[in-house]
């Protein structure tokens, strides 16, 4: 049983909005469906076709549901949660008297080796601060490499390697098929 408190207290037209005639029922305090418990049913019938999905076209769902969420949660973890303190480490903030100010994170792209960070420089800093300090950026964020470059106005690309590409084994398909056949000639 789920206890309402003011953090996750919904009102009844926003539980019964999408169950169509059965909301009457409901606002009008007849029907079961504006309960916070529900009968388990509704998370289910959500959920079988996920799974089906999931499991019918699975480079689809991966695309779409796995794929961003793995991305959310590295935006996260790799850049989010300690951004002002690593800044900070980099000597890329800039200190008044009252507060410090770190650079904006202005966009996070997940690649599957690379990671593209745009950010907003701060006033009286200059593109050769980030280039100066990309060896200390990488190790801060626990990166290969990092290289930084301009790609707007007082916007800063830092690109981070975090693995290398060709590191991997690659199969090759077999060429038998490209050979001229035996007695043909050139």
């Amino acid at each position: 049983m789920t206890t309402m408190t003011p953090s996750n207290a919904v009102s009844r037209d926003s539980l019964c909005q999408w169950r169509g005639s059965e909301a009457q029922r409901c606002r009008a305090g007849e029907g079961s469906c504006c309960t916070a418990e529900g009968d388990g049913q509704s998370a289910s019938k959500l959920a079988a076709p996920g799974f089906l999905w999931r499991r019918a076209r699975a480079d689809l769902f991966a695309r779409w549901i796995t794929d961003r969420a793995r991305s959310r949660f590295l935006i996260w973890w790799r850049y989010g949660r300690n951004w002002s303190r690593l800044m900070k480490a980099c000597h890329l903030t800039v200190s008044s008297q009252t507060r410090v100010v770190t650079p904006k994170l202005a966009g996070v792209e997940i690649g599957k080796g690379t990671d593209r960070v745009r950010l907003r420089m701060l006033e009286g800093q200059c593109p050769a601060d980030y280039e100066n300090r990309v060896e200390t950026i990488a190790h801060a964020f626990k990166a290969e490499q990092c290289h930084a470059s301009i790609v707007g106005p007082a916007t800063v690309e830092l690109r981070f390697r975090f693995g290398d590409a060709l590191a991997d084994t690659v199969l090759l398909p077999r060429v038998d098929h490209w050979s001229k056949p035996e007695g043909a000639s050139a």
